[in-house]
């Protein structure tokens, strides 16, 4: 099997709420604090909801102009001609995986997907913009945007001030470190909250040798062995910050090598568990 890595594109990012075992439940996640008009508010809550209880359980709003203003190099992302338009990022911390192997076991059928994870997320997340009344474009981290342009998601987060890109490519947060991962960004044709973007966190960690070692290791190995995808998660693992939201080792496994074989055999083995 070979292994690929697109660092330029890499989904994994940060959060500011997290749901899991042995943290705090928070309800419209990543809304509580965020400046956002009333009617915006009431836009996203409900989405961001739905978005949690099916194991998405990182969202957040931002202005389009932020990260414009803060990677005008990178692809642009759509405004619906606003000069900064309302849009929620997408992601997951470890309590997706048992969400989506329940998925899997109702639907076996997404077993046949070239991609079942990606599959599952682009249905959940547009089965919760059924229902909103303002038109909206999805920007997918597993999808480019034109030809092969992919929208740099951890950069999304960095200008949100919400991470900091660390050496290794990966956006990191100061408690959850590099365990949760960017899936979508959803634009509305609707103003943004405008003004300057948020303060950024203080860097999480000084992680200019570690992390940069493994990844240097994990670039000079070779793609095509079996052990491959083990040299990119120590990347992951070489970040001392948010160990207690590592990912299962099934999780990670299934992370990397997106083995579907292995995958069924989760599903086997959560369906035993579950009954």
């Amino acid at each position: 099997m070979r292994y690929t890595h697109r660092i330029s594109s890499e989904r994994d990012t940060m959060s500011d709420h997290v749901t899991d075992e042995g943290s705090k439940s928070n309800k419209g996640v990543g809304l509580k604090n965020a400046r956002l008009s009333e009617s915006s508010r009431r836009l996203l809550e409900p989405v961001s909801e739905i978005y949690h209880s099916g194991g998405l359980d990182v969202t957040a709003p931002f202005d389009t102009r932020w990260y414009h203003d803060h990677r005008p190099d990178a692809p642009e992302l759509p405004t619906f001609d606003r000069t900064g338009a309302l849009a929620l990022r997408v992601g997951n911390t470890r309590r997706l995986w048992p969400h989506f192997l329940e998925a899997l076991a109702d639907e076996p059928h997404r077993l046949q997907s070239p991609d079942p994870l990606d599959n599952w997320i682009e249905s959940r997340i547009r089965q919760a913009l059924e229902s909103v009344d303002v038109d909206h474009h999805v920007v997918w981290g597993h999808r480019p945007l034109r030809g092969n342009d992919f929208i740099p998601l951890q950069s999304v987060a960095e200008a949100a001030g919400l991470a900091h890109v660390s050496p290794s490519h990966l956006a990191i947060h100061p408690t959850y470190g590099p365990w949760l991962a960017f899936r979508a960004v959803v634009i509305f044709d609707r103003d943004g909250p405008g003004g300057e973007s948020p303060e950024p966190e203080p860097r999480p960690c000084d992680c200019e040798g570690n992390c940069r070692d493994a990844l240097d290791r994990a670039l000079e190995g070779d793609d095509t062995d079996d052990e491959a995808w083990r040299r990119w998660v120590a990347v992951r693992d070489a970040c001392p910050v948010g160990d207690d939201y590592r990912y299962s080792k099934d999780q990670i496994r299934y992370h990397y090598d997106k083995d579907r074989g292995f995958l069924a055999e989760c599903v086997d083995q959560w369906q035993s568990m579950s009954q």
